[in-house]
């Protein structure tokens, strides 16, 4: 009977620090779990269709087939999703496999420094494209001063809500 078990070594410059997330993510490098067949082609479309469609891209790219788009982005390398294809392509389940989630907190502070709003993303339902559609929609703040050189500084011009 022949029980061989194909092995592979990892090498790593630091130690673990006792910690099972370290581990957990240098056996994610040896383990790669999510292939490109998983991924539901409408969302390998629609990725590849809004790159072709922007004007920031370079025609030789947007000439690229759907797959070589992908891999020309680090999506995916030898037909498995990268960790950062899992987070553009994967779905929630497969993005909660990642060793961290994205993260961002959006603070708001009062003329006085005084904390007086905070939000949070820590979850991985979005994607990055969902995350900063959903902070533009919740950070409001973000469109309530236009900034206009004044020498070295900057001035802020307030935009007022028009219910006001």
């Amino acid at each position: 009977m022949n029980t061989a078990i194909p092995k592979e070594v990892l090498l790593t410059a630091t130690p673990l620090q006792n910690s099972i997330l370290e581990l957990y993510g240098l056996v994610g490098l040896l383990d790669p779990y999510c292939a490109i067949s998983q991924i539901d082609t409408g969302s390998i479309a629609q990725f590849t269709n809004e790159i072709r469609a922007s004007d920031r891209v370079k025609q030789f790219v947007k000439d690229f087939d759907d797959i070589a788009i992908l891999e020309h982005y680090n999506l995916t390398q030898n037909n498995t999703l990268t960790n950062l294809g899992v987070l553009w392509l994967g779905t929630p389940q497969m993005r909660s496999r990642l060793v961290y989630p994205v993260t961002v907190q959006y603070l708001v502070y009062d003329e006085l420094d005084k904390k007086v709003r905070k939000e949070e993303w820590l979850d991985y339902t979005q994607d990055p494209k969902e995350l900063i559609l959903d902070i533009e929609q919740k950070a409001v703040e973000l469109t309530y001063f236009d900034e206009l050189p004044q020498g070295f500084f900057r001035n802020k011009i307030p935009h007022y809500i028009k219910d006001l």
